[in-house]
């Protein structure tokens, strides 16, 4: 993984970590998405997952992200 989201594992329990807590850990102008379809192959492949736990570091969750940059990411329809 790179810089925005930690993979950590124990057992059957992978916890990503979203790690950017100066910005309240936003899913966009950042690597977020990339990070996290990298991370959901990773449990994809691996067949002792059971559980995945998504949390965000610092005092806050995720802020969001920008509507217009989402858009953009979409595949089209």
């Amino acid at each position: 993984m790179a810089d925005f989201l930690r993979y950590e594992q124990q057992g059957h329990i992978v916890t990503l970590t979203m790690n950017e807590p100066e910005r309240r850990n936003p899913l966009t102008g950042n690597t977020a998405v990339e990070e996290f379809l990298a991370a959901i192959d990773r449990i994809h492949g691996d067949r002792s997952v059971r559980a995945v736990i998504i949390t965000g570091a610092g005092t806050a969750f995720s802020s969001g992200g920008n509507i217009h940059d989402m858009e953009r990411q979409a595949p089209a329809r």
